[in-house]
């Protein structure tokens, strides 16, 4: 999307992808991995942490392409068929948004496949693999977003923490991080049309609950509030980022439960919830709970409801 509305959108600073990826640093920042919150961290070698944070910063990018374009662009198609947003503008705005993560799944996928090619030469996805069940009622839900508000919501707050992470994965480089260029380089690409999309979605929000009843938004955000507290529990992919780096250090399987309990753990972590998902790392999503209270929701909540 190419409008600016006064946010700091990235220049090309960092923008230098394509040169050979440097394997002998970083990805991304360890503060933004799962470990960092864990004691399980120190127990790694210098070249197992670093070999952690590169195969986190896969999962990463994994994450990225299912929330945004998985997820995401499926409730954009859906919504502009169910005819629920009836200024042409905001339309036409919204499809700049899907092509927008079209060309970002490209981009991550592409990074992977360069820095991985023995483990994505044939998939898109290695770490981020829903159950069945799991990705037959999501897919359920993401098809009606009309109805059930609340996947616009996981929506909003989807692109909201990938553009937080991105803002600060290029904030550690600013600050003098060493990290890797290439994967540098799509974060700020990423965030260049991030910003414009959370701009997109309290309007979303607005046109589509205009004509929602206030007992159908006390239900959508009781669903809301439900699928929060699963959704931001770190589970499968964590663990399966956890398992790749014992297949890689054999030397590890004497502590491979402890490392899976300890990623399991931060569903309970205060400090794990409020680096990632507090308010002051959400405004924007916050700000909507002050107009749509219904839909209002905490990581405290979420993080107190597994100790």
């Amino acid at each position: 999307m190419s409008e600016n509305n006064g946010d700091a959108v990235p220049t090309n600073e960092f923008d230098d992808a394509d040169t050979a990826i440097d394997f002998s640093i970083p990805f991304v920042p360890e503060s933004l991995t799962q470990l960092y919150y864990t004691p399980a961290l120190a127990r790694l070698s210098a070249a197992q942490r670093l070999r952690y944070n590169q195969l986190y910063a896969a999962h990463i990018n994994e994450q990225f392409m299912f929330f945004e374009h998985d997820i995401g662009n499926a409730i954009s198609r859906a919504l502009l068929a169910s005819g629920a947003l009836k200024q042409q503008g905001l339309r036409d705005r919204l499809r700049g948004m899907v092509d927008d993560e079209e060309r970002h799944q490209g981009m991550f996928e592409s990074i992977n496949r360069r820095a991985f090619p023995e483990l994505y030469a044939h998939c898109r996805h290695v770490f981020i693999r829903p159950s069945a069940i799991a990705r037959h009622l999501l897919n359920a839900c993401v098809q009606r977003p009309k109805s059930m508000t609340f996947v616009i919501w996981l929506a909003f707050f989807l692109e909201e923490a990938s553009a937080e992470f991105s803002k600060a994965v290029i904030k550690f480089a600013r600050e003098g991080a060493a990290i890797e260029a290439n994967f540098l380089t799509v974060h700020v690409r990423h965030l260049r049309d991030e910003v414009h999309h959370v701009k997109l979605y309290p309007e979303i929000v607005r046109a589509v609950l205009s004509d929602s009843s206030a007992l159908a938004r006390k239900i959508n955000g009781a669903l809301l509030a439900r699928l929060m507290r699963e959704f931001l529990a770190p589970k499968r992919s964590g663990i399966a980022v956890i398992d790749r780096l014992v297949h890689e250090f054999p030397d590890l399987k004497a502590i491979h439960d402890d490392l899976r309990r300890d990623v399991r753990s931060l569903a309970g972590s205060p400090a794990f919830y409020d680096a990632f998902f507090a308010a002051a790392k959400l405004p924007s999503l916050h700000n909507m709970f002050d107009e749509y209270p219904e839909f209002a929701w905490s990581a405290a909540g979420a993080a107190a409801r597994h100790r």
